[in-house]
């Protein structure tokens, strides 16, 4: 099954294997389902924190209490194009 999908003929993009492990920790602030994740793919490390509510008012307060106003929200399909190198970084033209 896996071989005949990966054939680039039956897809019109191809398909890349990443190894990936995930640790996950849950809890509640302030009415919000918080989860933390430490993430590697392909041996990079990163992290992720996800707020869940129904509001949200009550999701935008818990991120600012938390100090994330300054971090990129992103899917995890496209952090790890990234890291496989297949999408480029934010701001990558300013990288040396």
């Amino acid at each position: 099954f896996l071989h005949h999908i990966a054939q680039a003929g039956v897809r019109s993009t191809p398909l890349y294997r990443a190894n990936l492990f995930k640790r996950r920790s849950r809890f509640t602030i302030q009415d919000c389902a918080v989860e933390v994740d430490h993430i590697l793919v392909n041996g990079a490390a990163i992290q992720s924190i996800a707020i869940e509510s129904e509001h949200a008012d009550q999701v935008l307060a818990v991120r600012s209490a938390l100090g994330l106003e300054q971090f990129e929200n992103i899917a995890y399909p496209l952090a790890i194009s990234r890291i496989l190198g297949l999408s480029p970084l934010p701001d990558e033209e300013d990288y040396e």
